[in-house]
């Protein structure tokens, strides 16, 4: 049995339109480079860009793709072939040394000259997996250039390198889908998404261009002897589409259960990181109110106070100096980094420790606040400069009470008591401790000091930065200046290395103090990464897996395919005699169908007639003789007798008028509807000029929108037309300064055209009503009428095709829309 390959002009379409769209790509990176645009290729703002050296390399291969598919034969196509590939395979070797080795290549700083970063990567820098994925495409149009690709064993080759390629691309396709990019968030430079759309669809076409006859696109080829081309076209796609169908599915499920993994481990690193954030905040804040509370108790001991004033006024019974200096001691015991008693002129009496230097800092300004103060004063997280003997500044936390004051009263106190807490005994270490083992976890506490946060406290990563390191509030990613600006939650960003981190921000409650707690996101997604490559392998398994089981089923069915079409095509003759037969009955069915309308409808015709002939005959006697009554005795008729007889000539008159009314409805539902293009405007204005003449008194203001035109029956839309304008001038009699106004507006897929006036309206409650025959919402005495136009504009409208419905209000007038879609086909045409 012969092999039939799958189509030619399809895989030659395949090829060239993957060339075309990868040149594409790689021309619209190099023009975002070159405008420094390069942030919107990257398909996204988290996302690195396509190199331009990725960019120049993916034009010259995808050139020589299509010259070699269009071309073949022409010494230039060779050349510029050669040429791409050595390119290709010598700056693509300069990169991974690059890597390997650790240089700068001066190729790329020229083709990209930015500093700009993406985290801690740098823009416009080759990835050594890009590189790679090169070698493999570069390899697989080098076996298909004549010299080699007239063997099989080349084409294959070529063939297995072109589907590594297309595999590494969809891979890293699927991982950015899955939210987990490969290498992302780590310091080697991942794959950008365009060169990962750009190899997948280049490999895609090398892998066409090895021919039909090379695994795995001979996996799909179809297996008959001499079949007809109707079976050649219907089956040569069928393994193919199948193959794609499955694929699909598998790679869709697989990368919906991969992202689902993935959301689940970063809520949860989410989550542990708020957690650990609340918990290291609820402590600072129950430290911080435990230190004020403590300051409190002295403040309103009335004992303590009062001894302390004796002492400070130099009173006789006033405490001894080593009783007080044995309470200090003992106080300071409570983890303060000394305590010192001043008096209300500033100077330092007693402190404790009493060996213990005091620092150099100048604390008049805050004693003045605390003498005047009935409070305790808690200052901020400071640095305080060293005194001749202290050494080294100190970072403190002053805590100062009123000494010799009666709180409550109002009165200066005689001096205050300083206790200045260390914060490297009990809050640095809370700060820096982390519950989890991590290389790269820390809390930070920041507070905002005008333009500027400020880190508060020693950082893991950096020494020396408490108090020093300072970064402007409105930087964009930093999560301590988001912090800063009041921002809660999870979030990712840059911390102070410029390195991508998962960070918790809070504020710590009864403080001026933010906390952030972070992890560096390439610690916290590295296990994410790993389960992206293991997903994403089994996917390429089971899309693998499933080529070869398609491959088998077609090539167990392919055998049949010959009888079966035969079978097809007996089966279709039968049902083909099968159909003609019934189309001939439902012909007959049709005929007879019709004919019994058109009866029906002549008899219609012959009634309607008959009632409007021998109806009006005896109306038009009652009429003339009532009238001729009128005439003649109308004098000598006394009492009722002429209200009686007024009353049956009105009534007449009304018949004749429903009679009339009947046929013009009967008439709205016969005929054959003509297929006019109908200029509403024009219409609408012509009616206007009819109707203005019939009472030449009234002064109504005419809105008509020009250009309204539609498609169908010009007679019967000019009946709706005129009824609907009919209304809306009966219905402004009395209105000052009525206006009727008629124009188009969309209603979902639909254009309706409307009629408005601002007359007497209607209640929607009543709507119902509107488009029945005979009923009426307004009394004969306001406003005459039969209730007959409107029921005929509605059966017109829906003979149409189309919608009518009305909107109003009593006394604020009403609005009546309809659609004409039949024979929409006014192309250029307003609606």
């Amino acid at each position: 049995m012969d092999k039939t390959a799958l189509s030619e002009k399809l895989q030659k379409r395949v090829v060239e339109a993957s060339a075309i769209v990868v040149g594409l790509l790689a021309t619209i990176a190099l023009l975002s480079w070159r405008f420094d645009f390069w942030r919107l290729a990257a398909l996204g703002n988290d996302y690195i860009p396509m190199a331009p050296s990725t960019a120049w390399l993916l034009l010259l291969l995808s050139g020589a793709l299509f010259l070699g598919r269009r071309r073949p034969a022409l010494p230039t196509t060779l050349g510029f072939a050669i040429l791409a590939l050595s390119c290709t395979v010598l700056v693509t070797i300069v990169v991974i040394g690059r890597t390997l080795l650790e240089f700068e290549l001066p190729l790329e700083q020229w083709l990209a000259p930015t500093s700009a970063q993406v985290g801690d990567i740098p823009a416009g820098r080759m990835s050594p997996l890009t590189a790679g994925v090169f070698l493999s495409i570069s390899l697989a149009l080098l076996c298909q250039l004549p010299r080699f690709g007239q063997r099989w064993l080349w084409r294959q080759t070529s063939a297995l390198c072109a589907l590594l390629t297309l595999l590494t691309g969809l891979a890293v396709l699927l991982s950015y889908w899955a939210g987990a990019p490969l290498l992302y968030n780590g310091r080697t430079i991942p794959m950008a998404l365009p060169t990962a759309i750009a190899f997948s669809l280049l490999g895609s076409g090398v892998l066409f261009n090895a021919g039909s006859d090379t695994w795995p696109i001979a996996l799909f080829a179809v297996r008959t002897s001499n079949p007809p081309p109707t079976l050649l076209h219907r089956f040569a796609k069928g393994p193919l589409a199948a193959f794609l169908v499955f694929s699909l599915a598998i790679a869709t499920v697989g990368g919906l259960l991969l992202k689902k993994q993935i959301t689940h481990s970063r809520q949860e690193s989410q989550q542990v990181l708020a957690t650990i954030s609340e918990l290291k905040s609820a402590q600072i804040a129950s430290w911080y109110t435990e230190r004020q509370d403590d300051a409190e108790l002295i403040f309103h001991n009335s004992l303590i106070q009062l001894q302390l004033r004796n002492y400070l006024t130099g009173s006789r019974s006033s405490p001894q100096t080593d009783e007080i200096r044995e309470w200090l001691s003992h106080l300071q015991q409570k983890g303060f980094r000394r305590l010192v008693l001043f008096d209300a002129t500033g100077k330092p009496l007693l402190r404790a420790p009493a060996n213990m230097p005091l620092s150099g800092h100048d604390h008049r300004s805050e004693l003045q606040r605390i003498l005047s103060a009935d409070t305790v004063l808690i200052t901020d997280l400071h640095q305080e400069a060293g005194g001749p003997d202290t050494g080294p500044p100190e970072i403190n936390l002053n805590v100062w009470i009123p000494m010799g004051a009666r709180p409550g009263s109002g009165t200066p106190a005689k001096g205050a008591l300083l206790l200045q807490i260390d914060p490297r005994n009990f809050l640095y270490p809370l700060i820096q401790t982390w519950p989890t083992r991590s290389s790269t976890a820390e809390t930070l506490l920041v507070r905002k000091e005008g333009r500027e946060v400020v880190y508060l406290n020693e950082l893991k990563h950096r020494s020396g930065t408490a108090f020093s390191l300072r970064f402007p509030i409105d930087s964009k990613y930093l999560p301590a200046a988001l912090a800063a600006r009041g921002q809660t939650g999870v979030m990712e960003g840059l911390d102070y290395r410029n390195t991508p981190v998962l960070a918790a921000l809070c504020a710590i409650p009864g403080t001026p103090w933010f906390m952030v707690a972070k992890v560096d996101q390439e610690e916290v997604y590295a296990p994410l990464r790993l389960q992206a490559w293991k997903t994403g392998s089994m996917i390429l398994a089971l899309i693998l897996a499933t080529a070869l089981g398609v491959s088998l089923l077609w090539q167990q069915y392919d055998n049949q395919l010959l009888r079966r079409e035969l079978a097809l095509v007996q089966e279709r003759g039968r049902m083909e005699e099968e159909l003609r037969r019934m189309n001939e009955e439902l012909e007959t069915r049709v005929l007879e169908r019709t004919a019994q309308f058109q009866d029906a409808n002549q008899e219609l015709e012959a009634f309607a007639y008959s009632v409007s002939h021998d109806l009006r005959a005896p109306l038009r006697a009652m009429g003339g003789f009532s009238q001729a009554l009128l005439e003649d005795f109308g004098d000598k008729l006394e009492g009722e007798a002429r209200a009686y007889l007024d009353e049956i000539v009105l009534g007449s008159r009304q018949m004749a008028q429903l009679i009339d009314g009947l046929l013009t409805l009967s008439r709205s539902t016969r005929g054959e509807l003509r297929s006019d293009r109908v200029n509403l405007s024009e219409m609408a204005d012509r009616i206007r000029s009819e109707i203005e003449r019939s009472d030449k008194q009234r002064r109504v203001e005419w809105q008509i929108e020009p250009g309204l035109r539609a498609r169908g029956d010009e007679r019967m839309i000019a009946v709706v037309m005129r009824n609907l304008l009919d209304n809306a001038w009966k219905y402004t009699v009395g209105t000052a300064n009525p206006i009727i106004r008629v124009y188009t507006e969309p209603e979902g897929n639909e254009h309706f055209f409307c009629v408005t006036d601002n007359g007497a309206g209607f209640d929607m409650a009543h709507t119902g009503k509107l488009f029945q025959p005979f009923q009426r919402l307004h009394r004969q005495d306001e406003f005459p009428g039969l209730g007959i136009g409107l029921a005929t504009a509605q059966r017109i409208v829906h003979r149409h095709g189309g919608k009518i419905h009305a909107t109003g209000a009593p006394r604020q007038g009403a609005t009546f829309s309809f659609s004409l879609p039949f024979g929409e086909d006014l192309k250029g045409e307003k609606p």
